[in-house]
């Protein structure tokens, strides 16, 4: 079992993308049920975002000393954590309920915690997301979740742009070859000027001859931190000060890259089927019908 176990996590890490059916039947049959193999997949998807906001961030190691770049001095928190509640509000749209099939595990039964998440969800996207049913089984993890999802749908910066941040998204999301994701980036862009050509741009593989400007230093970045977070240094966070946007949209594009990729890592282990529809935040008209 401790085999199949190590396989899967390097998997995981390495090639989420080239998980199969196979690779969950194969933790079965050394007797790992699917609640602990939502559990793995939710610990790897939050140790991959710690493990990049650490090392991205230049967080201090034992003793004072320290790796990259240090950054983000001067912000106290992140601004879309702020409304996210495991609580209902009343009202808000019908929620639709996904169907068998949403994932190679089993759904298990649901839960208050679920049930109030699935009343977020429906409120905000007017559906609730499969990545919830794939993960009913483990109802802690909903938090994070909803966490994530909200903090991904815009920039938490003055000095990136809305259009920078959905590049992001969708670059990120294309290395990491994620079918769910894909659906979301795609509508993200979609809203901004030439939307559709930009996602087939970064879609179709990363050239940083493509691009200029801020555009480009942000995104050769964001492909770094999804490949190489190991390898940032000082001077990727001096780029950004000297291009004049500064460690706030330096620490909000490796937050973004983390986030994604975490997201994409886990989706992509538990086989989530893609939504019929975007994860867009509806309008208020909408949310109030």
């Amino acid at each position: 079992m401790h085999k199949a176990m190590y396989a899967w996590v390097r998997k995981f890490v390495s090639q989420s993308w080239d998980m199969t059916h196979a690779d969950i039947q194969t933790l079965r049959d050394c007797g790992v049920d699917d609640h602990e193999i939502v559990v793995w997949a939710q610990i790897g998807a939050l140790q991959t975002y710690l493990v990049m906001m650490g090392d991205g961030g230049g967080v201090s190691l034992d003793h004072g000393q320290s790796v990259g770049p240090v950054v983000g001095r001067g912000r106290q928190s992140y601004t879309g954590t702020s409304g996210v509640e495991l609580a209902s509000s009343g009202g808000g749209v019908s929620a639709s309920r996904g169907t068998a099939g949403n994932a190679w595990v089993a759904a298990g039964k649901t839960s208050p915690q679920y049930e109030l998440a699935a009343d977020w969800a429906g409120q905000r996207y007017g559906f609730v997301p499969n990545l919830f049913e794939a993960v009913i089984s483990e109802p802690r993890f909903l938090r994070s979740n909803m966490s994530a999802l909200e903090l991904l749908e815009s920039p938490q910066s003055a000095t990136l742009s809305p259009r920078q941040h959905a590049l992001v998204r969708a670059l990120v999301s294309s290395l990491n070859q994620s079918a769910y994701s894909a659906v979301t980036t795609r509508a993200l862009l979609h809203q901004f000027p030439n939307g559709d050509a930009l996602y087939d741009k970064v879609s179709g593989g990363w050239d940083p001859a493509n691009w200029d400007g801020t555009d480009q230093l942000v995104l050769s970045f964001a492909v770094k931190a999804a490949r190489h977070a190991y390898k940032i240094v000082g001077r990727d966070a001096q780029g950004f000060r000297d291009a004049g946007l500064g460690d706030e949209a330096y620490v909000d594009v490796l937050n973004t890259v983390a986030m994604q990729t975490g997201l994409d890592r886990l989706t992509n282990s538990l086989g989530v089927r893609a939504d019929d529809s975007p994860m867009l935040t509806l309008e208020p008209s909408a949310m109030n019908a």
